[in-house]
């Protein structure tokens, strides 16, 4: 599209026409549509696009029929999950009598996601300050880390701990 000459009322598309040099001839009588769309119909002045908002394909074009050439964006947020336990296996194991599947993770990873998040799903981390120390390491580079389990006051629940000892401030708990 192009804005319309002045004095002009109706657009015919190039594929209803003929040309011989500079002499344009109509294939046909054209249709009721005048091939015209009225300003204003994407956005009015004025308009704007709120933050915060995952930008998608329908954004970026009115963004750019807006004129607006830059626009400052975040990254999609890091978030490292670390589930923690000797009771823990994963999917597809098979569990001892005193342990279970890791399930919380997967079902977090997929809500992240979701929501935007690029999710690394770290190895289970067993109860050993050795164990919890690699995930945390493993978990280097994100934005956020979440730990499943091994938290509250048990003897074995060293994750507070650990993250304590390495620098780490915790965000919420529970």
């Amino acid at each position: 599209g192009a804005p319309v000459p002045e004095g002009a009322d109706r657009v015919v598309i190039q594929e209803d026409v003929r040309r011989d040099g500079k002499l344009i001839s109509l294939l046909e009588e054209p249709e009721d549509s005048l091939n015209i769309r009225p300003a204003g119909t994407d956005f009015t002045a004025g308009t704007q696009v709120d933050a915060p908002r995952r930008l998608g394909p329908m954004d970026v074009a009115l963004l750019a029929a807006m004129n607006i050439g830059r626009v400052t964006v975040t990254r999609r947020p890091r978030v490292a999950l670390i589930s923690t336990g000797d009771e823990l296996v994963l999917p597809g194991e098979d569990p001892g009598p005193d342990q279970i599947i890791a399930s919380n993770t997967f079902g977090l990873k997929v809500m992240l996601e979701a929501a935007g998040a690029e999710v690394h799903l770290l190895p289970i981390a067993r109860d050993t300050t050795a164990s919890l120390t690699m995930a945390f390491d493993l978990a280097r580079g994100a934005d956020l880390v979440v730990t499943i389990g091994g938290a509250s006051v048990g003897d074995y629940d060293l994750v507070g701990d650990v993250a304590a000892q390495l620098g780490m401030s915790q965000s919420f708990y529970k």
